[in-house]
């Protein structure tokens, strides 16, 4: 009789240890699984950002290109949506490295609108020569923007790899 609790215990035990070994495993799995679809979307949402700023870049490109191809007797037509608040959010969420560029961004957005209007005042009043240096300092301001656009590029690609690496 001895023989067959001893038999029926072992069986237990196995199946008991068998089981908890399962459930340890599948809480391994499901835990890095969980990881993995954490990271997916961290490094999803930087690729988003880095096209945020192409975007953004893009906006501004598309009104000095506008700019430089009209005659300064043409209206000048700006985009519908700067996809400036896009970005901020992308920041704020997903990388708040990158958030010591937003004053500089601001800083030279608020410097190319300047330069905007002062092209459309010398555009108003029919200045030609008023009107090339116009478009210098648009030029200019979208350089400085340029500029940031490009460091924060950087160091978007800087933190993906370290998403990748980890």
């Amino acid at each position: 009789m001895q023989n067959a609790w001893v038999g029926l215990v072992g069986a237990f035990a196995g199946a008991l240890i068998v089981g908890i070994s399962h459930f340890l495993s599948a809480r391994s799995q499901f835990k890095g699984d969980k990881a993995w679809e954490r990271k997916s979307l961290h490094r999803a949402k930087l690729e988003d950002l880095y096209a945020a700023v192409g975007d953004l870049r893009g906006a501004y490109l598309e009104v000095v290109a506008g700019c430089v191809v009209r005659m300064p007797s043409e209206r000048i037509v700006a985009p519908k949506e700067f996809p400036v608040e896009r970005l901020r959010m992308l920041v704020g969420f997903y990388a708040p490295e990158v958030r010591r560029f937003l004053p500089k961004l601001e800083e030279a957005r608020l410097e190319f609108g300047d330069a905007m209007l002062q092209l459309i005042a010398k555009q108003e009043m029919n200045d030609a020569k008023g009107w090339s240096e116009g478009l210098g300092c648009v030029g200019g301001a979208f350089k400085r923007l340029d500029a940031i656009f490009d460091e924060m590029e950087d160091e978007l690609v800087v933190l993906s790899r370290r998403w990748l690496e980890n």
